[in-house]
């Protein structure tokens, strides 16, 4: 999923309506939030970044600054890319576009020692990989579940990115959890589970111990591949510092999602993927890397979703 629609979706759930928002320049005759004004005023535009790059609204001050008059974590500044930097993307994945240079498999860190999982259901294997106290497969879960999918159909995606689950699908329909460890077996192989919230947010800490809300944190980078990820002019590709080896899957919508179905986006630029811990009957929490951000961030987004899936050893 796109940064972009992220941040859409993002404030489309604060201010309880769904809309068109696009990102614009701030002008003169625009009408950004200002931070001296009533709290509940309604503004058409929400400055998000010193460089004058605003986003659409119409939404209140308090959505648009935190405590301190500063943009609020609904509208990251970190996920705001200027046009001059967004019209240089340039594809990475080899299976999305074929110019790219990416060989699926060349993308994990020779530095580190791995360890190996073997699916005792399909007799695949992963990597999997020591991260302070947890232990993480190094790579996407590739088990045909019913209900799970390869990006845009094609069974080359699924052996580069594993395949995508809606929520219920990664949760086997188990009740959602934010225990440590989630108690969720859900798709993962014996023994494994679906990391919650909270044990992703220990991840995310452990990697950058000055992590802090729910976007401001350069996980993503010590995160992500150094490989696989569309160009960018700052970040695209990460330094992959704990062998995560995190890679951009895409996502898409099921038929259980109300923001459409059947379709795919963002491969090769983005990747999401699932905790056991719902936000509420509709929507679960996720974490999302893009190729143009350094953060690791933290969404609540509908079940329907198709995301990528990490397990977790118990």
């Amino acid at each position: 999923m796109k940064f972009e629609t992220i941040l859409k979706i993002g404030l489309i759930l604060i201010i309880g309506a769904i809309g068109v928002q696009t990102m614009v320049s701030c002008s003169s005759d625009n009408d950004p939030f200002d931070s001296s004004k009533n709290e509940s005023q309604t503004y058409q535009y929400c400055v998000v970044s010193n460089a004058g790059w605003c986003l659409e609204g119409p939404f209140t001050a308090s959505v648009c600054k935190d405590s301190e008059g500063m943009p609020s974590n609904n509208c990251p500044y970190e996920k705001v890319v200027a046009s001059s930097s967004s019209s240089s993307r340039q594809s990475s994945s080899s299976v999305a576009s074929s110019s790219s240079s990416f060989v699926p498999g060349s993308h994990f860190n020779p530095s580190i020692t791995y360890g190996s999982l073997q699916d005792s259901r399909d007799g695949k294997t992963y990597k999997t990989v020591v991260i302070g106290t947890q232990t993480w497969m190094a790579e996407n879960l590739n088990y045909n579940a019913s209900g799970s999918v390869c990006y845009d159909n094609n069974a080359n995606n699924c052996d580069t990115y594993g395949r995508l689950y809606d929520w219920n699908t990664a949760m086997n329909n188990a009740s959602s959890s934010n225990a440590i460890p989630s108690g969720v077996q859900g798709v993962c192989p014996s023994s494994w589970h679906l990391p919650s919230d909270d044990e992703w947010e220990i991840l995310v800490k452990y990697v950058d111990p000055s992590a802090s809300g729910d976007y401001y944190n350069v996980a993503g980078t010590a995160l992500k591949a150094t490989s696989g990820w569309d160009s960018h002019d700052t970040y695209g590709n990460g330094t992959d510092d704990f062998g995560f080896a995190a890679l951009p899957g895409g996502d898409g919508n099921s038929g259980r999602s109300f923001y459409g179905s059947g379709t795919f986006d963002d491969v090769g630029g983005s990747g999401t993927w699932w905790s056991a811990t719902e936000y509420n009957a509709s929507f679960a929490w996720n974490r999302y890397m893009d190729y143009s951000i350094r953060s690791v961030g933290r969404y609540n987004l509908s079940k329907g979703y198709l995301f990528s899936v990490r397990c977790v050893k118990y």
